[in-house]
């Protein structure tokens, strides 16, 4: 290392370990982080999502079978691809987090948090897994099993499921681009800070009602560096490779499922539409009423349609409506799948998904949307690795149960307070 760049990185070594300068930084690295990921991804995300309705068209225009082309249209296409626009978006986010990684300033971050960690019962390592938790959740609950004693590391992992998962990511792209175009790194920022606030408020509850010492340990820090390109790219690859790993397993098996629940049982005509042809057989009724059974009907009076009515008086207080329903439920297996969910829900109500989020919610309503998805029950593999690392059905329970009820008061507020406002 040259005597320009000791200097240079003694300079930055005291700008993001001083009090008074670490926290403005901070928040404007991670502005920066979010303009990067919503606006440079804007361009690429919008190629993606022309040639995914030109190949929809294309096989739409192709394929002769009438179911074949709905589960390949609207069900395959419109859940895959859905999720899969955000791709640019995905990249972007891991580069740049990779580069703060390796630069070492990522342990600047859980230095200066140190003392707040220690305010909050927690261990001054327990940022890590926190931060951890921005890519996903499960790995970053199982590196909780270092922390000790007992009482801290039952605190952070209560915590973790707040941080903002890698999987809810797309979720906010779709309706800041459909709602907020102009505001997007901003409304990224106060997702993330709310999730970080409410970490913070739940640590010193739980904290306090825990018995037994926290721990008082320091984070150490290792000294800033180049980026190492190699650790950079490769682990933007590893991400970027589960993230498509988890569109052509997961997520296309579930967009196929979700299209079989849509498509069954077939709508029936009513007795309304058998009397207008009161001299017809039944079956030159049915195929007459057939044609004019709109898709969206079909979905509303099918399976998936049933249970998403089932639960929707528990969300209309928070603006969302039964397809939100449908595809919060589906987010339970992954968050990623809440897009292709919607993607596959609204396939038939506009031209593209943003079109058809406009026509059917609120500002207010996406912004309630946003806050539950942030906060609500972890995924399955989320909640699988809370059990493993508390090592007790109480706690892994609590965890979600908690979660759900902090989502809905959470979104129902914010629904409420805006709607006077927007």
């Amino acid at each position: 290392m040259t005597r320009i760049e000791r200097k240079t990185f003694s300079f930055l070594d005291r700008l993001t370990t001083n009090p008074w300068t670490a926290f403005p930084i901070f928040i404007l690295v991670v502005y920066f982080l979010f303009w990067c990921t919503f606006s440079l991804g804007q361009y690429p995300m919008s190629w993606i999502q022309s040639g995914v309705t030109l190949l929809s068209g294309w096989l739409n225009a192709l394929i002769r079978v009438d179911w074949l082309r709905d589960l390949v249209v609207d069900g395959i296409l419109a859940g895959v691809g859905g999720v899969l626009v955000f791709l640019p978006n995905i990249i972007i986010l891991y580069l740049l987090i990779s580069i703060m990684e390796s630069t070492g300033y990522m342990g600047r971050v859980a230095f200066i948090m140190d003392k707040i960690m220690h305010h909050m019962g927690l261990h001054g390592k327990s940022f890590i897994p926190m931060i951890m938790g921005f890519g996903c959740n499960v790995p970053a609950i199982l590196a909780c099993r270092d922390i000790h004693p007992r009482k801290s590391r039952l605190v952070t992992v209560m915590i973790i499921p707040f941080m903002s998962c890698s999987g809810r990511l797309p979720v906010y792209l779709l309706l800041v681009a459909a709602f907020f175009p102009e505001h997007g790194p901003v409304i990224l920022l106060g997702l993330y800070a709310l999730g970080l606030v409410l970490a913070v408020i739940a640590a010193k509850i739980i904290s306090m009602i825990l018995p037994g010492i926290s721990a008082h340990d320091h984070v150490e820090q290792k000294p800033y560096m180049m980026p190492q390109w190699n650790y950079v790219f490769g682990n933007t690859f590893i991400q970027v490779k589960e993230y498509l790993q988890k569109l052509a397993g997961p997520i296309l098996a579930f967009s196929v499922a979700l299209w079989v629940l849509g498509y069954f049982p077939r709508a029936e005509a009513s007795g309304g539409d058998a009397a207008v042809a009161p001299a017809m057989s039944a079956a030159a009724v049915d195929a007459a009423v057939a044609p004019a059974m709109s898709a969206a009907v079909q979905k509303e009076q099918s399976f998936i349609g049933r249970i998403g009515h089932i639960i929707s008086p528990v969300l209309e207080p928070i603006g969302m409506n039964w397809k939100d329903g449908v595809a919060i439920i589906g987010g339970v297996g992954a968050k990623e799948l809440i897009v292709s969910t919607l993607g596959v829900m609204y396939s038939d109500d506009g031209p593209t998904l943003q079109d058809a989020l406009r026509g059917s919610h609120t500002a207010a309503g996406a912004l309630a949307f946003m806050v539950f998805v942030l906060l609500y029950f972890p995924c399955v593999g989320t909640f699988v690795a809370l059990k493993h690392t508390t090592d007790s059905w109480g706690w892994t329970l609590f965890g979600a149960v908690n979660s759900i009820m902090v989502a809905w008061v959470m979104a129902f507020v914010v629904f409420r307070v805006f709607t006077l406002v927007l």
